[in-house]
């Protein structure tokens, strides 16, 4: 958390020193408790089961 806190401060000075380099919001330094690899990988799974199945009963 110390590091995300000092990158929040290097950008807000970054912003306030050179105003005009700056058009919109900067970077969302929040930390992120829980990262996963692929979150949706067995529902894309399930679905392109499901969508060869019913190919499968069309033909």
């Amino acid at each position: 958390q110390a590091i995300l806190d000092q990158r929040v401060a290097l950008y807000e000075a970054a912003r306030q020193s050179q105003p005009l380099r700056w058009k919109g919001a900067t970077r969302n330094w929040t930390r992120i408790h829980t990262v996963h690899l692929n979150p949706d990988q067995d529902d894309d799974q399930d679905a392109i089961t499901t969508a060869r199945n019913q190919e499968r009963k069309a033909a």
